[in-house]
């Protein structure tokens, strides 16, 4: 019997770092105080984590 897992998927931008507009180098990347502390407080109470960003396609103007 497979075993499931509680996940939780977050966004990136503006969610798990602060969100300075597109991320082209990692010295520009910046996580939101506290962040971390709390994906470990999840990871511990058994969540798997993921995060993700959706590309940049179409801003309007």
């Amino acid at each position: 019997m497979a075993m499931s897992v509680p996940a939780i998927f977050l966004d990136r931008d503006g969610t798990i770092n602060v969100d300075h507009g597109y991320v082209h180098e990692i010295d520009n990347f910046e996580f939101i105080d506290g962040v971390i502390d709390a994906m470990r407080q999840l990871k511990e109470m058994g969540y798997a984590l993921g995060a993700g960003d959706q590309p940049v396609r179409y801003r309007p103007r």
